[in-house]
């Protein structure tokens, strides 16, 4: 394929429309709005959460370590009957003083792996969540992109009017002229102002369409709506590869399908995680305490203890009223489902591929022939031109070349900018649009 054609850079299709070479390039314009689009900020915040959450102690495989610490102060009159004592001793005013101080260390050892499968699975959302953070800056990519090429649109075909609107005044200056020295007919020079009034009405809404274009683009980038705006010309598409690498890559890197595969493993982890509440819990716990208790009103007056303490726990349930079954039952559906869910999606993404793909040839041929289009349509206009100012065609002859050359350098302005926009559908598919 012609890669001169391929690469069609805008601008080459008008004389005399110049774009700034020191403007904003389609990637800057799509870094600006990335780091003003609010969305985008937190649906990284949202991978953030989520990357911070893949933790072992999330998941339960860190001990537990707490402190505690406490005083009480009693006052209190105090009656105490000895056996074999026929008086109580009595105390009026007593005060008791206890002081306490402990560490506390709890570790499951062992949970039917079910901590080690949880925090798997954490792992996984974390993976998810920035699966999907990607789905969303592909989405700004595109229509930073869509709406960049559509600026260059409406320049090119803004200038394509003004080259006609300027066809029909001379059209109309010779018509005139022709009136006034030879007695030209009236009825061409009302066609003539009548053709440059279409003209006029087409430029105004070719203006407004660019307007609205430079709005909708300002906006996407967080500017103010009036901004100017300055593009450089477009950039070379890349030169794609064929369909079969492409969908071999589509497969490993394009982020909807690698969702549906982690979904896909998360559901598996679940199964096992249902599966892991037949199996026993161990646990261990440990403590460190210190306590001293003084009381006046005793024959104890002081107590004090200090040392520490070591503990398992083995649990193994037996009944649980049926919900364990239950639970690995669903788990077991969705399981399934996520498995179907993946092919699925394999699918959906090996389509719109191959449609995308086709969309993108189609484009290029198109283009190719409208080129070939353009050229006849300009030498007819020339010849139509020459032919018109010697009288030997009629304005509606000269009006249907103007038309056909008008028609042709709108074509195939269209054709680049929805080149442009089919080839990134096509890397976007295949996992290469953030490459």
């Amino acid at each position: 394929m012609n890669k001169r054609i391929i690469f069609f850079l805008a601008g080459t299709l008008i004389s005399g429309l110049t774009l700034a070479q020191d403007g904003l390039s389609v990637q800057s314009a799509i870094e600006e709005a990335l780091s003003n689009n609010p969305n985008i900020r937190i649906s990284r915040s949202r991978v953030e959460i989520a990357e911070n959450n893949a933790s072992l102690g999330n998941a339960g495989l860190l001990p537990t370590l707490s402190a505690g610490a406490g005083v009480n102060y009693d006052v209190d009159d105090v009656s105490i009957q000895l056996a074999g004592s026929p008086d109580p001793i009595e105390t009026t005013g007593a005060a008791t003083n206890a002081l306490n101080a402990n560490l506390n260390l709890n570790y499951q050892v062992f949970s039917g792996f079910n901590n080690k499968r949880t925090y798997s699975k954490l792992q996984l959302a974390a993976a998810q969540s920035e699966m999907q953070s990607q789905l969303e800056v592909e989405g700004i990519i595109l229509q930073v992109a869509a709406a960049f090429y559509n600026v260059l649109r409406a320049e090119n075909n803004l200038q394509i009017l003004r080259n006609s609107k300027a066809i029909s005044e001379s059209r109309v200056e010779r018509s005139q002229a022709a009136k006034d020295l030879s007695g030209g007919s009236s009825i061409a020079l009302l066609n003539a102002k009548v053709d440059l009034n279409q003209d006029s009405v087409e430029l105004l809404n070719a203006n407004q369409a660019l307007t609205e274009a430079r709005i909708n683009f300002n906006q996407l980038l967080g500017r103010d709506l009036v901004n100017e705006v300055v593009l450089t010309a477009v950039e070379e598409l890349p030169e794609l590869e064929g369909h079969e690498a492409l969908k071999e890559k589509m497969m490993s890197q394009n982020p909807t399908q690698i969702n549906a595969r982690l979904t896909e493993q998360s559901s598996l982890l679940d199964y096992k995680i249902s599966n892991s509440s037949y199996l026993p819990q161990l646990n261990f716990s440990g403590s460190y305490s210190y306590f001293r208790n003084e009381s006046e009103g005793s024959f104890l007056q002081l107590n004090e203890t200090l040392g520490y303490g070591l503990g398992l726990t083995l649990s193994v349930p037996l009944f649980t009223g049926g919900t364990r079954r239950s639970a690995q039952k669903n788990a077991k559906i969705l399981m399934e489902n996520s498995k179907i869910l993946n092919e699925e999606t394999s699918r959906t993404l090996e389509k719109q591929l191959l449609i995308a793909y086709r969309d993108y040839q189609n484009s290029m041929q198109a283009f190719e022939l409208e080129q070939t289009s353009l050229e006849t349509a300009e030498l007819n206009f020339e010849l139509s031109e020459e032919r018109f100012a010697i009288g030997q065609i009629s304005n509606v002859d000269f009006r249907t070349a103007q038309l056909n050359l008008l028609m042709s350098q709108n074509n195939l302005n269209n054709l680049q900018y929805n080149t442009q926009l089919t080839a990134l559908e096509v890397l976007r598919l295949s996992g290469q649009l953030m490459k």
